[in-house]
């Protein structure tokens, strides 16, 4: 394995996710004199939030590195995030966006499921503990509870199963297909 630290060969390419409080650096070949310009890439979480910036450094071959430390991830929000490369031009100050693309910050290595994945994860909770529990409905008193019916439950999995399959994500169950079909159409 080669070592993550060794800033010669993390990857040269954005990094697709990103562990809040872990060290991430990755490069990217822009042919950009630092002399002439600064790049850095602008990362704006696309629920609102703090933007946050990472400043690259050239290496060698017009090899751009950009790495954030443990400590500055750490401050970083969970959730999605749109990122933009921006190029500044030294002699004027002027910014050119030459990229944009998405990551994910995750809390911990544990919590990378999809929200579809996570909902199918729920919900075949709740259809065990149904297995177990046959009232769908009972009253104290003046208080009543209802419980979701089986089928209006397996109708939701089914929907939240088709979502993961469609996204490539994988589920619980084994028997839920992959959607691997590209389809192309020349013009």
């Amino acid at each position: 394995m080669a070592d993550p630290f060794d800033t010669s060969t993390v990857p040269l390419y954005e990094p697709g996710s990103i562990v809040a409080g872990s060290y991430i650096a990755w490069r990217k070949r822009l042919e950009l004199e630092a002399a002439t310009y600064s790049v850095k890439y602008r990362l704006t979480p696309t629920a609102g939030g703090t933007m946050v910036e990472v400043s690259g450094s050239t290496t060698d071959d017009s090899v751009w590195l950009f790495e954030a430390l443990s400590a500055v991830t750490g401050a970083w929000a969970t959730g999605e995030y749109r990122w933009d490369i921006l190029v500044t031009r030294t002699s004027d100050s002027e910014i050119a966006e030459i990229a944009t693309g998405t990551l994910t910050v995750y809390a911990s290595t544990d919590d990378r499921r999809t929200h579809a994945e996570v909902m199918v994860a729920k919900i075949e909770s709740l259809l065990t503990g149904r297995a177990d529990d046959d009232v769908d409905n009972y009253s104290i008193k003046n208080r009543s509870l209802t419980k979701i019916p089986v089928e209006e439950l397996t109708k939701w999995r089914d929907y939240y199963r088709a979502e993961v399959a469609r996204t490539g994500g994988s589920t619980t169950s084994a028997a839920t297909p992959k959607n691997n079909t590209v389809r192309v159409r020349w013009l």
